[in-house]
């Protein structure tokens, strides 16, 4: 998650729930 948490990590809006989703 640490990868795509760079990513998602700007928006917050669905950092780890997204990819557990």
């Amino acid at each position: 998650t640490m990868k795509e948490n760079g990513r998602y990590g700007r928006r917050k809006q669905y950092p780890i729930s997204l990819v557990l989703a």
